[in-house]
């Protein structure tokens, strides 16, 4: 039986996504560094020694080195115990959590078994992989918004990724335009919480955020903010106008609002291609608040009737 032009073309593009994710993933083992994990380790290290978390910024390319610690404190602080180890130990733990982060970041669009699921999860897959050859948190932020984003401890989860790479609490946006104000103002307050220390231990917020794909290195600071500003408002009526779409709309003003846009970054998608995240309603949807053999039909009937 001979397949039909519409599933061959399907077939096509999940193929050359998933090319272009081994193709980064390949990048990525060739060029193995696992040279961010300097920046946590530094970050703790200075806490133990007494030493600012957030020294003032370097000149020339040294302003953007690897080594050069961005997040809020909490996470220094949790490195902390990991300092009195070898590094190889170290790397070698931390390449494991970041690849089991990854799993957990694209095990959903995989058991799926939709066809653009599988493409968005070979490229992203394989842009976790160069991730995580650099040794960065990304995957980490990106597992914790897609594995606990849908659930009622979701304004935790935005607010603790938000602490460390900004952008997440765009999510918020998803909240607010399901008329979630509470679950909203808490993810709000938490970040606010976790950042807060940033500015009084040294932390410069006019820094340059240095080279990327972003309009901040491309056209300049205030190309960026015209941009942002934009995408965010964009991404604003276009969540409150369909609900639905809010996860996927707030993913792209995510993308689009950094400052400091690589290549890692576009992984954000895979918060709202989410299957768990694409149509729902609410927090009763939410299938881990869920328990009961009864309640699992009645949430698939409800399905049906859609």
């Amino acid at each position: 039986m001979s397949l039909q032009p519409g599933r061959l073309v399907q077939a096509g593009i999940v193929v050359v996504m998933v090319a272009i994710g081994l193709g980064f993933a390949a990048w990525g083992l060739s060029r193995w560094s696992l040279e961010d994990t300097d920046a946590y380790l530094g970050a703790a290290q200075r806490l133990l020694a007494g030493e600012p978390l957030y020294p003032p910024p370097l000149t020339g390319a040294l302003a953007d080195g690897p080594d050069v610690y961005r997040y809020a404190p909490w996470f220094a602080v949790l490195w902390m115990p990991f300092t009195a180890l070898p590094r190889e130990v170290v790397l070698i733990g931390w390449t494991i959590v970041l690849l089991v982060a990854s799993a957990v970041a694209v095990a959903p669009l995989i058991a799926e078994r939709r066809a653009a699921g599988l493409a968005l999860a070979g490229l992203c897959g394989g842009l976790l992989i160069w991730t995580v050859s650099r040794g960065n948190a990304h995957p980490v932020v990106i597992a914790m918004l897609v594995l606990g984003a849908p659930r009622r401890s979701g304004p935790l989860w935005v607010a603790l990724a938000a602490s460390l790479k900004a952008v997440p609490i765009l999510y918020v946006l998803a909240y607010a335009a399901r008329r979630e104000w509470g679950r909203a103002l808490v993810a709000v307050l938490i970040t606010a919480i976790l950042v807060a220390p940033m500015p009084l231990l040294g932390y410069d917020f006019g820094r340059s955020p240095g080279v990327s794909l972003s309009l901040h290195f491309q056209l300049g600071p205030s190309a960026w903010l015209i941009g942002a500003v934009v995408a965010v408002a964009v991404a604003g009526v276009a969540a409150f106008a369909c609900p639905r779409y809010a996860w996927v709309a707030a993913s792209a003003a995510a993308i689009l609002a950094l400052p400091r846009l690589i290549f890692y970054d576009f992984t954000y998608v895979m918060v709202g291609a989410d299957p768990r995240n694409r149509g729902a309603r609410g927090p009763g949807n939410d299938p881990a608040t869920r328990d009961g053999v009864s309640r699992t039909f009645t949430m698939i009937n409800s399905n049906r009737l859609r």
